[in-house]
């Protein structure tokens, strides 16, 4: 937390909005990467891309929704949003039945653009507003808090990115400062993990395209090798017979080579949010070669096309990237599905029957009275 004294522009908006008791947060350092990686990463101009962004980053979103698009991603800047999001957060565990809930309604910004200097820079903007359309929650005990963060990325020398940002979260209500700027501390250490969460995409990315491409090559499947397809390591006799699930050998998810523990790397992926919040997912081996290709291959050209797709279909769904969406091959793989911190089987401000969200347009509807579930949630 910083001093009053130690602002760099007093007059701003986001000081306008700060009160006095609420700590001003500044996070500063690199993460190793690309400016497009950490931008491809946190780009989530849909409500299924948000959630599946969330769950690997960990930022403890209890349910989000985006309300309204403003501005879309470009052939110019892929990475360009602009729109009315609102979510609620999830507290730790040990913190579940103690603290008030809260949510937050606000305008989130993402995208390129350039200093005084001419240098490509990236943005990501989240700043609270009101919205007579949107009420807050108080009649089911929900606090509405406020933030205001800015986040400046840009290019630190080769495989390096800065990252700096400054804001606040303020809770409102009753809640101790240290605690509230705990939770506001460890949202944002949080944003530094949209590198990683970039190359699962690509990973993703992988899986559909070269899975298509391994179909088309061989019409019936490949007998399983007895030896390292890398490093040429020969499997036991007993290990071989258990390739492809917990032996010393499996096959990569994207070339389908078998090979050893020492030549692959376990990643733990999301393989699907259901809309009531539960998130399923199951680690999965791939091969040093595939994940160095995951790692170079251009971020800015998997948006162009996720772009591309987007405009050619009317799913929502594939809007934004084209690794949004969960291979086929995901289904009959183990799983482990994560609830939230309550054991609520579905969220409860769907439950209330209080929150209608419709195709491209924001219904509100409060009520004390317990209506029948909407159609778009079940």
């Amino acid at each position: 937390p910083l001093s009053p004294s130690s602002l760099v522009a007093e007059g701003s908006i986001q000081e306008k909005r700060r009160r006095s008791s609420v700590s001003l947060l500044v996070l500063h350092g690199t993460v190793d990467g690309t400016l497009d990686d950490s931008m491809f990463g946190a780009f989530a101009a849909t409500d299924h891309a948000w959630k599946w962004r969330s769950s690997h980053v960990n930022d403890r979103l209890d349910d989000a929704r985006i309300l309204a698009t403003v501005r879309g991603p470009t052939s110019k800047d892929p990475f360009r949003f602009l729109g009315i999001k609102w979510f609620a957060k999830e507290h730790p565990a040990v913190l579940t039945g103690i603290l008030q809930r809260r949510d937050f309604l606000i305008m989130e910004a993402t995208g390129l653009t350039a200093d005084s200097e001419g240098e490509k820079v990236g943005y990501f903007l989240m700043h609270s507003v009101v919205l007579r359309d949107v009420p807050e929650l108080s009649g089911m005990g929900i606090l509405r808090g406020e933030l205001s963060f800015c986040f400046i990325l840009r290019q630190a020398g080769s495989g390096k990115v800065e990252l700096y940002c400054r804001g606040f979260s303020d809770p409102h209500g009753e809640m101790i400062e240290r605690v509230s700027v705990a939770i506001a501390a460890e949202a944002l250490i949080c944003s530094a993990g949209v590198v990683d969460y970039a190359y699962i995409k690509k990973l993703t990315w992988l899986m559909k395209h070269k899975s298509e491409q391994i179909q088309h090559r061989h019409s019936r499947p490949e007998a399983r090798s007895n030896h390292c397809e890398s490093c040429s390591k020969t499997f036991a006799k007993f290990t071989f017979l258990a390739v492809g699930s917990t032996g010393k050998g499996s096959a990569c998810q994207i070339c389908r080579r078998v090979v050893c523990a020492k030549c692959s790397v376990v990643k733990k992926m999301t393989v699907d949010v259901s809309s009531t919040g539960a998130v399923k997912q199951c680690a999965l081996k791939f091969c040093l070669g595939c994940l160095l290709e995951a790692k170079e291959k251009p971020a800015w050209e998997m948006a162009l096309e996720g772009l591309e797709m987007s405009s050619e279909s009317s799913s929502t769904c594939a809007s934004g990237s084209s690794a949004g969406t969960p291979h086929p091959r995901f289904t009959s793989l183990p799983y482990k599905t994560h609830h939230r911190s309550d054991h609520r089987s579905y969220s409860e401000y769907q439950r209330a029957g209080t929150r209608v969200y419709r195709k491209g347009r924001m219904a509100t509807e409060f009520s004390r009275k317990k209506p029948e579930r909407p159609e778009s949630l079940k």
